[in-house]
């Protein structure tokens, strides 16, 4: 089977991707593709609090990924296609939001707030990458797929289990009135808003389609035992 798959500003997947899709022949040619797959962004959705958002959930029109998975589906007309709309994707070399919270994490600038319940969905690029491979294979995957790992981790845990990679790094919490203002100083107001409002997605559509059961993001963080066959 040859696959086409468009993974705009998340090329840090290919390893995964070619790993995972091993049996097949990944073309970089949509006309040549029996099936074209679409690594999008739940970043599509509306701004501000969503909660177990499924994927009929209304775009927000400014969003850059509309004209995104436009272009993507006006390209691959003549085979089968499939979008994954990923939310923060964890992995070696990762970029966007989880790469700098890794990074605040590590300079010592980010902060944990005191009483933020507000959650996350996440999914690790290996699970990612398998879901890929699954959903080529199965002749009726077809449309939009949210992909999440299911357990919406608070962004402390997220920001715990990230900084336990490197080295159980300590992140300071931020308790009282004078120390949550600073916070919100130094941070800014969309920043602040980031990490203090919680965006979660519903994945089981997906779930139902592969047979999709991912490994928590947060577990796999704390667990996995690198050897020279990981990525």
């Amino acid at each position: 089977m040859n696959i086409y798959v468009h993974t705009p500003g998340r090329e840090f997947l290919w390893p995964y991707i070619k790993k995972a899709a091993s049996a097949h022949t990944l073309t970089d040619n949509a006309g040549e593709a029996d099936v074209a797959i679409m690594v999008s962004s739940t970043d599509i959705y509306t701004t501000g609090e969503l909660l177990l958002a499924a994927e009929n959930t209304p775009a927000n029109p400014d969003s850059a990924w509309i004209g995104h998975e436009n272009a993507f589906a006006a390209g691959c007309e003549n085979c089968r296609t499939v979008i994954l709309r990923c939310p923060n994707v964890i992995g070696t070399a990762m970029t966007g939001f989880p790469r700098e919270l890794a990074e605040s994490i590590f300079r010592g600038t980010f902060f944990h707030f005191k009483g933020n319940e507000a959650r996350v969905s996440t999914v690790h690029a290996s699970d990612v990458a398998a879901a890929i491979a699954a959903l080529a294979e199965m002749p009726t995957a077809e449309g939009v797929y949210n992909i999440c790992d299911g357990e919406n981790p608070t962004l402390h845990d997220l920001a715990e289990a990230i900084a336990f990679r490197m080295n159980n790094k300590r992140i300071s919490t931020l308790s009282t009135k004078g120390q949550l203002w600073l916070g919100r100083l130094i941070y800014g107001k969309k920043r602040y808003s980031t990490y203090t409002t919680s965006r979660t997605f519903d994945c089981s559509r997906l779930c139902r389609t592969i047979d999709y059961r991912p490994t928590p993001t947060t577990e796999y963080l704390r667990t996995h035992v690198y050897d020279e066959n990981s990525l």
